[in-house]
């Protein structure tokens, strides 16, 4: 079986990236996937993905050389001789890599929805007809994200599977980071996500602003990059926060971040379905989330807020810290929710092989 993945921006660490990975990794050897992306960019998946005899296409951005866009995408498809062309996107303008996939005669293709929202929504909500004209299937990470991509029309909630064994709690690593970061008896707050405008980093600076009058032994820890990354350090000095936060960058190391913490925050304007949120639950860490981010991910261990600056404040204050023992059990509730990579994997490859039936 051949499958073309599009991807939403290129291999590099990202929600959708990572899961993307996972599930390369996971499938069988008689399921080939090859990539495509839309940067120039190197990432840091590209050369596993190349030592592993898949092929990684790089194409122009849709809304810059649509034209040149299409008919690369067209050549690929045709003479790729592709099974199944799996779109992954966080609006309904992927109807066009789907329309040419049509063209080029793949009768497989799949939509999956990663967003619930995007900036420009009437262009989202005149594509949507489009877009379910020409999938055949329609996948969502999450009913929200799908009702938001699909509207009306039917689609498969496919869960953002995580590796338990990788994000499990672990005491000696939250000690050995604590102690590297020389954090031992601060209360830590962590939040991972790129930083973009939909993922609220500037406002969150306004709660830290006012916990930090109240609570002096806190820390605030921020792990991912993107386009606000400098402008947010430069908010983060001019506010005089700069003792209260660490700003970490892009990282591999996550899992490990996540058991050093107490306490994981996600004030996002709008998500799908957050895989770093269930890879925060699965090591125990008590969540805080807005409230534009679908319940759904709500495993037992997230409370939901209106992004008010005083409610953040007080939840974080008097967030109850919880204990070792309860952490290291966390890990069942992704197994009892089917958030396990191996049963998103079960579902996902059945789904692949009845295309073809």
């Amino acid at each position: 079986m051949r499958i073309l993945m599009i991807a939403v921006r290129n291999l590099d660490k990202g929600g959708i990236e990572s899961y993307l990975m996972s599930i390369y990794r996971s499938l069988p050897d008689d399921i080939h996937i090859d990539f495509v992306i839309h940067s120039k960019d190197d990432g840091c998946y590209d050369e596993e993905v190349q030592n592993n005899g898949s092929i990684i296409y790089r194409l122009p951005r849709l809304g810059k050389k649509p034209i040149k866009y299409c008919k690369l995408l067209y050549r690929i498809i045709k003479t790729g001789d592709y099974d199944i062309v799996h779109r992954h996107a966080t609006a309904s303008v992927m109807w066009v890599d789907l329309a040419v996939a049509k063209y080029a005669g793949c009768n497989n293709r799949i939509a999956h929805s990663h967003n619930a929202d995007w900036n420009h929504r009437a262009i989202h909500k005149l594509f949507i007809p489009f877009l379910n004209h020409y999938s055949t299937l329609k996948f969502a990470c999450s009913n929200k994200a799908g009702k938001w991509m699909y509207g009306e029309n039917s689609f498969q909630v496919m869960k953002n599977g995580i590796n338990v064994n990788e994000f499990k709690f672990d005491n000696n690593i939250r000690e050995e980071y604590r102690k590297k970061y020389n954090l031992d008896n601060k209360k830590i707050v962590l939040l991972v996500a790129r930083m973009v405008p939909g993922k609220n980093h500037l406002w969150f600076l306004e709660v830290i602003s006012e916990i930090v009058k109240e609570e002096e032994n806190i820390i605030f820890v921020f792990a991912g990059d993107g386009e606000l990354l400098e402008k947010f350090k430069k908010e983060v000095k001019e506010r005089e926060l700069t003792k209260y936060t660490l700003i970490l960058g892009s990282r591999n190391d996550i899992s490990n971040l996540l058991s050093m913490s107490d306490v994981f925050v996600l004030p996002s304007l709008f998500e799908g379905l957050p895989i770093t949120l269930i890879e925060a639950q699965c090591t125990g860490l008590p969540c805080l989330i807005s409230s534009n981010v679908t319940s759904e991910a709500n495993l037992g261990l997230v409370k939901i807020l209106e992004l008010k600056t005083n409610l953040w404040k007080d939840s974080i204050i008097n967030i109850d810290i919880e204990d070792e023992s309860k952490r290291s059990n966390s890990d069942a509730i992704i197994y009892n929710h089917n958030y396990s990579l191996e049963q998103t994997i079960k579902v996902l490859e059945e789904l692949y092989r009845k295309c073809l039936k």
